[in-house]
């Protein structure tokens, strides 16, 4: 039995005690059950009667559109001259035929190229043919002559694999991620390029085929999407211009009008609960951005200018620790892209020449456009509460924490993770305690172990995170255990803290609440964490650190009475943390990524997989209890 199905037998165990004594919680699950046989019985209905499958699930007014849409077979002629540069220009970078294809988690040979293979994860499959590589090979800035072997790559997926409904290149949200990297391949490489009229017609009749097929096959799940429609709307859009089909365009500006407002905030903030999503999203919006003003869409530009101003400045705000090493040190909260690594989004383009990022796709005067959105005003910069920094004046700690904000309950959101109480902690030498990243979205050990409580800087009680998984059939239970959790900051001279509180253990008995409470001062960095258990019921608890890559770890143990210290070290800088319990013996265990172990092991992109030490603190106790962590440099 895989760790969330254990998981979720034991939260059963708790939510049959919690029916007793709200028998309304009964009913609640009765209708969620039906609903969801109600829905598939619906949703298999519809299948049966072809694009009627999807447009039953779109909003009224985005039917109604789609509807009334007929792409045509042909675009305006002369399209492909009058494509948008981006000012790329051809070096002498790698041959593609010399350079190996990056999927999800490894890379493959141009010549071992299988557009049916069934990957292992999926995600490489996707990756395949959304022809992201693509873009990835060209930021490197290749030979002018190896364009002619990535147009046959294109060529040869048109020919063997686009007639092939069925397969899953068509899912949509692929074929919209494929548009649009066709497109700006098309558009960085078109003054480098004298395409026959064949070749022309070919790459026409196939993104006009992709435009119609996403149009009909929009990402809505029921009555609910996410961060799947932009991209959507993004491929629309984009296209919709290029080849001056306004029907196209404006379904795209109708969706973003619908959408972005839910799934951004004023701030600028994806409403996922993952940063590496952050950067993917910005970097969606800026292309939107680019294509209405390549293309002269005033309307566009006025309504996009505000939101692609906020995100971009979100991006360099929660990068700004970073400039140095983006690649390790941005701080990953949340699910990781299979996408694109994080180091394709570093927003500072200074750091990115002769290495793949999507800045390589642009010449120097995009790049001035680009970053000229940055300057945010500050009132909109303190209203990012979201993501937030905290650190003081001469303080060698900073601290990064995500702040859900009200969610109806409904937790963790998007692509969050099990994180609540948990934070990131950076140091001279770069991050020390970090997020563990998610390796893969499978239900594997990788996978389940990276969404879990265990894998973040948090506690477990019996086994259990501090607040429950709001998914699946316990949803009525969790939604309501769920609005007791609270997270606050706040600032007094040189101090900065933040606080969680939660009574949402109290499903483990009754007047169970627990709360953390992190203070950073000028000397030292502290944690005190309060579990209040009036009624002694017997406890486990499990408290986790993770190391980032490059942390040692050495314990000095000591007597109970004296507390345990420990000592981190990296780069000839020693921190050393004190732990103190107000009652009980603890152990304290550590581990380093081994094939018996999930523990101590960071994924800091999709399928990469690297040791790191993970710190585990236990006791057992039937009391009410503090815990303090003190860490300092010496």
């Amino acid at each position: 039995m895989t760790l969330d199905r254990i998981l979720e037998s034991r939260e059963i165990k708790y939510y049959v005690n919690f029916c007793l004594k709200h028998p309304c919680q009964w009913s609640e699950l009765f209708h969620y059950y039906f609903r969801r046989v109600v829905i598939r019985i619906r949703d298999k209905a519809y299948f049966l009667l072809g694009v009627k499958y999807r447009l039953h699930h779109y909003p009224g007014v985005i039917r109604e559109h789609v509807q009334s849409i007929s792409v045509p077979t042909q675009a305006p002629k002369a399209w492909f001259l009058n494509l948008p540069s981006t000012g790329w220009s051809p070096e002498n970078g790698p041959a593609i035929t010399s350079w190996a294809i990056p999927l999800a988690t490894y890379s493959c040979d141009i010549n071992d190229i299988n557009w049916f293979r069934e990957e292992k994860d999926k995600e490489d499959t996707f990756a395949l043919h959304r022809f992201g590589w693509l873009l990835r090979w060209l930021s490197l800035h290749p030979a002018q002559e190896d364009l002619k072997v990535a147009n046959s790559v294109i060529l040869d997926w048109i020919r063997r694999v686009s007639p092939n409904k069925h397969h899953a290149a068509w899912e949509t949200y692929s074929a919209s991620e494929r548009v649009v990297n066709w497109l700006l391949y098309l558009c960085a490489t078109r003054d480098y390029q004298n395409l026959d009229e064949e070749t022309v017609n070919t790459f026409e009749t196939a993104l006009l085929e992709h435009l119609d097929c996403i149009s009909h096959h929009l990402e809505y799940y029921d009555k609910t999407c996410n961060n799947h429609i932009l991209n959507n709307a993004r491929a629309l859009y984009i296209g919709g211009r290029i080849f001056g089909l306004p029907e196209i365009s404006s379904l795209a500006k109708t969706l973003f009008q619908k959408h972005l407002q839910k799934l951004i905030n004023p701030g600028g903030v994806l409403q996922e609960a993952s940063s590496h999503y952050q950067l993917l999203l910005t970097r969606t919006m800026v292309e939107v951005w680019w294509a209405a003003r390549a293309t002269e869409d005033p309307e566009c530009i006025a309504y996009l200018s505000p939101i692609v101003l906020s995100m971009m400045s979100s991006s360099f705000y929660m990068s700004n620790f970073s400039a140095g090493d983006f690649s390790n040190d941005f701080p990953r909260v949340g699910d990781v892209s299979p996408d694109y690594p994080v180091a394709w989004f570093d927003p500072h383009p200074e750091f990115n020449h002769g290495r793949e990022s999507w800045w390589g796709l642009w010449n120097s005067e995009q790049w001035a456009s680009f970053i000229g959105v940055k300057g945010l005003p500050q009132c909109i910069a303190d209203g990012l509460m979201e993501w937030k920094w905290l650190d003081t004046r001469q303080c060698p700690f900073r601290l990064f924490v995500y702040l859900p904000n009200d969610s109806a309950g409904v937790y963790p959101v998007g692509h969050g993770h099990m994180d609540f109480g948990s934070f990131l902690l950076y140091v001279a030498e770069g991050p020390i305690f970090v997020d563990r990243g998610r390796g893969s979205y499978n239900s594997d050990k990788d996978g389940t172990y990276g969404f879990s409580a265990r894998s973040h800087n948090t506690t477990l009680i019996n086994g259990l995170p501090l607040v429950p998984d709001c998914r699946g059939g316990l949803l009525a239970y969790k939604k309501s255990l769920n609005t007791d959790q609270k997270v606050y900051s706040n600032e007094k001279g040189d101090e900065r803290r933040i606080t969680w509180k939660t009574r949402s253990v109290g499903r483990l008995g009754k007047s169970l609440k627990w709360s953390r409470e992190i203070t950073l001062r000028q000397d030292h960095f502290e944690i005190i964490e309060t579990l209040l258990n009036p009624m002694h019921i017997d406890l486990n608890i499990e408290t986790y650190f993770h190391l980032a890559p490059g942390w040692g770890l050495d314990l000095n143990k000591r007597n109970h009475d004296e507390g345990n210290v420990l000592f981190l070290h990296k780069a000839g800088r020693t921190y050393r943390l004190m732990v103190e319990r107000s009652n009980g013996h603890f152990i304290i265990d550590w581990f380093r990524g081994s094939t018996e172990e999930n523990n101590g092991w960071h994924y800091p992109d999709y399928g990469v997989k690297v040791s790191a030490i993970t710190l585990r603190l236990s006791f057992q106790i039937a009391e009410s209890n503090t815990s303090r962590y003190v860490l300092c440099p010496i």
